[in-house]
Formats: structure tokens, sequence, C-alpha cells
């Protein structure tokens, strides 16, 4: 079975798993964290940090604006809170621009194959983009080129051929036998995505490569710990016989007994009862061992600044109301908001306008509200419309209710409504 009817008919997790079975790269010498290997460090806080980020993202609404006016029946007209969305996403804004609600390039993000849904697609690239700097969909059409679904690849199976001078005239897609691939696919055929890596034009960088040491220190720690659990690092003790020597064949008689009798949690405090001339000495944990506990805290935190996550977001150490708003502002602003804008900057310029879906009037806003202070906006909207500065509309946009007809006029009060 090939890789491609493995992955249209298995769900994503059974893919990721037989095709990694299937192609799995040998790791050589230095090569623990190359590209070809990073998405295999998916765990422990790897997994928390970059699976958040990418669920956060998969959140996000798909949106699609055009700069010229369509037919009313399928447009809806923008109010200012819209337009500074636009304006921040360094897209153009014209009079005319308004937000389409139906079309057919909205159709394949909402189903963009038999599997995913417009979550799953996202979460998926961002997963990738964590884990490996870069995401590649392949685009699917019908006899008249017109793109019919999207595919995600596995970035790690990803090789970019060029033609030596960094223009992109293949992607090959697997694990190279005898020098060629499985698939190899024309470059309007993949849709890119990827962080911009200062060493690297073709490919991205991921937050993993930033945080590898942090990792690598984490699961030395674990490594470690399990040791001890097992009693195969640091002994707990020794069981001395004071005024005689014993055999060696015995002396593994009397430590399988040992074992048996005081081994494990469920034994502790049992009693030991003896006639023989015998001392026990415990050994304790060195202090230096104990050092790692922090050294694991500090890595955490590491990674986490790494994958751009405060830690208030994902722990309850030290966390109260206020810092935690803070944090989820922060973490919006400069975490999700500039990936959700390199999707939407991807999508518009390799989708709509390569494939002829737009002649640079359409683009894509995959977009999510940013964490509100309830207390703020209510005191904010208070003051705008005690000087006629709201209209009964953006007090409902405000807090997230709908429009209602001839709810565009200003509006002025003493008070809010509420109050009265």
């Amino acid at each position: 079975m090939s890789f491609f009817d493995i992955f249209k008919k298995k769900n994503f997790t059974t893919s990721v798993q037989k095709i990694c079975e299937m192609v799995r790269p040998p790791i050589g010498a230095g090569a623990q964290y190359s590209d070809a290997s990073s998405a295999e460090q998916f765990r422990e806080w790897i997994y928390i940090a970059a699976s958040t980020n990418a669920r956060n993202v998969a959140e996000a609404e798909v949106k699609l604006y055009s700069k010229k006016k369509p037919k009313v029946s399928i447009g809806k007209s923008l109010n200012k809170y819209n337009k500074k969305e636009i304006k921040q996403y360094g897209f153009g804004l014209t009079e005319d621009t308004t937000e389409i609600i139906s079309h057919p390039v909205i159709d394949l993000m909402m189903k963009p194959n038999d599997e995913d849904s417009a979550y799953s697609l996202l979460y998926k690239i961002q997963l990738f983009l964590e884990l490996t700097g870069d995401a590649f969909l392949l685009i699917e059409r019908n006899n008249a080129g017109i793109p019919t679904a999207l595919y995600p690849l596995f970035s790690q199976y990803v090789n970019i051929q060029t033609d030596g001078l960094n223009k992109v005239i293949a992607y090959q897609y697997g694990v190279p036998r005898d020098g060629k691939f499985d698939y190899v696919y024309q470059p309007d055929d993949i849709i890119h995505f990827k962080n911009f890596d200062p060493n690297n034009i073709l490919k991205g960088i991921s937050p993993l490569q930033a945080s590898a040491r942090s990792n690598a220190l984490i699961n030395s720690q674990t490594t470690y710990e399990e040791a001890l659990n097992r009693n195969l690092g640091v002994p707990s003790g020794v069981l001395k016989y004071d005024k005689q020597s014993i055999k060696s064949e015995d002396r593994e008689l009397v430590e399988a007994k040992w074992q048996q009798k005081f081994a494990s949690v469920s034994r502790a405090g049992k009693l030991l009862v003896t006639d023989k001339d015998i001392s026990y000495q415990n050994i304790g944990i060195n202090p230096r061992d104990m050092n790692w506990k922090e050294g694991k805290k500090d890595c955490r935190e590491t990674i986490l600044a790494c994958f751009g996550i405060n830690p208030a977001i994902l722990l309850t150490e030290n966390v109260n109301r206020s810092n935690m708003e803070q944090a989820e502002k922060n973490y919006y602003n400069q975490t999700i908001k500039p990936r959700l804008k390199l999707i939407s900057q991807t999508l518009t310029t390799q989708l709509l306008n390569k494939n002829g879906i737009s002649k640079g009037d359409l683009f894509f806003m995959i977009w999510k509200d940013a964490p509100t202070d309830s207390e703020l906006l209510i005191n904010e909207a208070r003051l705008l419309s005690s000087v006629g500065g709201l209209t009964i509309n953006e007090i409902r946009y405000t807090f997230g209710w709908d429009e209602v007809d001839g709810g565009d006029k200003l509006i002025k009060a003493e008070v809010m409504p509420s109050e009265k």
C-alpha cells in the first residue's frame, strides 16, 4: 500500500504511525534534531506546547474577503471593527471591501478532503510548523484545473528540489530509494507554509529546534528518574553482614528475598526480623540530584518560551486573575495572532492567487477573537455611549452579539441601559 493510499484511507493518527513504520529514516550521530526526526520528539512538554498552539490556531474562523464589491446575496458589509482586523493582517482595504459568506473556496476550506474539516486541517498545519518549521498541502484538481481537495503531507518526508539557484522545481515525497522518491509533485501542486529561517531560504525553522537542548535535558532527567524508580540507578541502601562472609550464591538469594519482601510502594514500612548479625545502611539521594527538579522546571519554562507560551497559560503556580488575563492577551497577540497571519497570507498567495481563484482581489483571514477584559469593555462602552460615540450594533458587536435592524444610529445615554 502506498503513502497516499494509507493517508487517504486511515485517520491522521493511524496514518502517522503506519507511514513512520514504513519509511522512518535512520537517525545517525548528530541527527537527533534534524528535520526528518523532529516530529519524533512530540512528547511531554513538547507535546503540551506544540498541541496548545495548534489547538488555538485550529479554533480560529476562516474568513474570505473581496476588495471588489460582490453581489449583495453573497456579500456582508464591514463595520469599523472588521476594517481594523483587516488592517492588522496587512491586506489592502478599499471602500468596497466586503466579507464573502458563500464561495467554492470557502467550501473547500470547510471540507478540504474526505477525512478533514477546517479545524483538523488548521491543527495539522500548525502542528507541523511547531515541530518541523514547515507544513505542506497537496492540491488535488479537477479536469478544469480547479482545486477540489487539500491533503496535508508529512513535512519530515518532503524534500525540496531546486535548480541550484534556490528556484523550486519539484517537491519530492517519501524516503529516497536508489535516488528515487515515491512521489514527485510540481511546485504549483504544493502549498508551503514555513517559519522563516535566516540560514535556509527554502525551508523553515521550528520552535522545537530552538528548544532542543532543554528538551534533551528533560528527557535525560526522565530517564534518570525512571532508572531510580526501577532501582537500576542508585540503590536505596546496603545490607551488611558484620561478622561473617557470604558466598556469592547466598548473596544473590538474600538480594532476591529482600526485593521480594520490601520492594515496591505497597510493601513500604514492613518489619524486618532476623537472627543474623547484620546491619542496614541507608543511602540517601545526593543533593546534586535534588537540583534536577529545579533544573527540569527551568527547562520546562525554556521550552514553553520557545513556543511562545507563558507558563501562566498552562500552570497554576503563582497565578491570579490579573496576571492570567495579561498572560492570555500577550499569548494571543505575540503567539497566536502571528501564526494566524502566516497561514492567512500563505493561503492567499499560494491557493487563491496562484490557482486563478483570485486576481488579487480576494484574501483569506484566519481570525480568532482576542481575549477580552469585560470590565474594561463595559467602561469603554459606557464612556463612548455617554457622548454619542457608539451605535447599538457597535455595542452589540463589542460583546459578541448579532447586529439588529435599525442599530446603525448613534446613541447617547447618561448611563448604560443595564444600569437603569
